[in-house]
């Protein structure tokens, strides 16, 4: 059941809606789509914040997420 849902399932926002953080990181390539599902199902199990999750795991520097960030409050809809 581990990835029940595909990468595209899980990123897709309905109009309107900013998108997700692991979005930006994938486009960015800071990113496999495999980390992004772990980093995911982490979350959804302890509730931590995705970006602290993919930190701690190593997978991406924290000025990764800190431009993803910037990016995706660039592109709110709005």
């Amino acid at each position: 059941m581990r990835y029940a849902r595909s990468i595209e399932e899980r990123l897709e926002v309905p109009a309107g809606q900013r998108r997700p953080l692991g979005y930006y990181l994938l486009e960015a390539g800071a990113l496999l789509p495999s980390q992004l599902l772990d980093g995911l199902e982490e979350q959804s199990v302890y509730g931590s914040r995705l970006g602290e999750i993919l930190v701690r795991n190593g997978w991406v520097a924290e000025f990764d997420i800190e431009r993803a960030l910037e990016k995706q409050k660039a592109t709110v809809p709005g």
